[in-house]
């Protein structure tokens, strides 16, 4: 009997109102018949019982509109589960989920599981939202504190270096208005000119770290192989330089990023690697340009150094901060001992979009 009326539960509202109206017309047959057998002879004597068969008719006609009524509240009363959740996400309620205890339908079931499968997806994407918000936050709070530590280190290189030069110069300027022969001023005038020569040295070195103005004028390429050649000769490192790019040009903040990501891995060697050898190279392909800094160095736990302190890691993530923001990627490969390869990948002008889709697919 269970079985029987879980099937019967089972069946959609359609069949469940079919069924009931069937089942009324039915029962009206049976009692119509029986009625007719025994009336059959009062309407021979009496005539035509026009009251009893119009209380029939009204009773069955109650009778099919409770039947009716009770099936179609029964049916539709799940509904309410459905208006109940819908209302608790028109409240922002993501979590909502419509139950199950009380659908027996299996079209309102189908439209219940459409609902919550919805609301998932609603609530993931809700989620993914929030975190690509908090992502951008921490991002704007790093680049703010990038910014800061940059203004540091100028003001302080403005102060130790240039700074003391200028003050040697004043030094000097009063020391030749006090010098008493010809020989004398000319020795420190030589002076003078080479504390000056400095000075302007330093300015020019560090607006060429600020924003190289070859960068602006000549492209990646010939800033690049300046910037290298310069810092190896500063060091006394051995680099080998290559570059394997055409003519197009990445877009101006790409130039960029890569030009700043060679530029703090070269810094890094110098300060941390130990190396005795750099290799530098720029190649393109599949739409990116791609840009590698090699060493054979000292090396360092690439895990440790994600959770070391913020003045550590700053520049290496700070690399990968700039990319994501020009939709590129860093891969950083080091080994304790076996030297260091850091590899960045910015997006061509023209192909942006598909590397996006590329690295999305590779992700996944």
């Amino acid at each position: 009997m269970r079985h029987a009326l879980r099937r019967l539960l089972g069946i959609g509202l359609f069949g469940k109102v079919l069924i009931v109206n069937s089942a009324i017309v039915v029962i009206g047959a049976l009692a119509g018949t029986w009625l007719t057998l025994q009336y059959a002879q009062l309407v021979m004597t009496r005539g035509f019982p026009t009251e009893l068969v119009a209380f029939f008719a009204l009773a069955g006609i109650v009778l099919s509109v409770l039947i009716n009524w009770a099936v179609l509240r029964l049916a539709l009363q799940p509904l309410a589960e459905l208006e109940r959740t819908a209302r608790r996400v028109q409240q922002g309620d993501l979590t909502a989920r419509v139950s199950f205890g009380i659908i027996s339908d299996p079209d309102t079931r189908r439209l219940a599981e459409t609902m919550n499968a919805m609301l998932r997806s609603l609530e993931a994407q809700r989620a993914q939202l929030q975190a690509h918000a908090r992502r951008i936050q921490e991002l704007s709070a790093r680049v703010i504190r990038a910014q800061e530590e940059e203004r540091k280190r100028v003001a302080r290189e403005l102060h130790d270096e240039t700074g003391q030069v200028l003050t040697s110069l004043a030094i000097g300027l009063k020391v030749l208005q006090g010098t008493k022969t010809f020989d004398e001023a000319q020795q420190q005038v030589a002076t003078l000119q080479e504390l000056a020569h400095q000075a302007l040295e330093g300015v020019h070195q560090l607006a060429v770290e600020l924003r190289p103005k070859m960068l602006d004028d000549l492209g990646l390429i010939p800033a690049l192989r300046w910037y290298t050649g310069q810092w190896a000769r500063q060091l006394d490192v051995a680099l080998s330089f290559d570059a394997q790019v055409r003519d197009e040009r990445l877009t101006p903040e790409g130039e960029l990023v890569v030009y700043r990501m060679v530029q703090e891995a070269l810094t890094n060697v110098a300060k941390h690697s130990g190396a005795q050898r750099v290799w530098v190279t720029v190649e393109e392909g599949r739409g990116v340009v791609r840009a590698t800094v090699r060493d054979d160095g000292r090396g360092f736990d690439a895990e440790r150094i994600s959770t070391a302190a913020h003045e550590q890691r700053l520049g290496l993530f700070g690399m990968q901060e700039r990319l994501a923001l020009v939709g590129g990627w860093l891969h950083i490969a080091s080994t304790p001992g076996q030297g260091t390869r850091i590899m960045a990948e910015v997006p061509q002008a023209k192909g942006v979009e598909e590397h996006e889709q590329d690295t999305h697919l590779a992700r996944r």
